[in-house]
């Protein structure tokens, strides 16, 4: 994955989907959150992904800057919904 985003970079689509996975406990929902981009065929190529507990925004900076460090640098364009 990160030579997808070393390769392909540039842009980055970021999706959250909730509630797919129950928790047993609680019945609280988890998010997935999938980074994703384009290949040269314009064929879309995964970064990364992560869980999420809340939608706050300390758990996004958090996830994001993780995910900019372990990549090494920010895509120069972020789409998101």
């Amino acid at each position: 994955m990160r030579q997808n985003f070393r390769d392909y970079g540039q842009m980055m689509a970021v999706d959250v989907t909730y509630n797919l996975i129950k928790e047993k406990v609680n019945g609280v929902g988890w998010g997935i959150i999938l980074f994703l981009g384009l290949n040269a065929h314009n064929h879309i190529v995964p970064f990364a992904f992560g869980m999420l507990n809340d939608e706050s925004e300390e758990t996004f900076s958090s996830l994001f800057l993780s995910l900019f460090e372990m990549l090494g640098r920010e895509p120069e364009t972020i789409i998101s919904d």
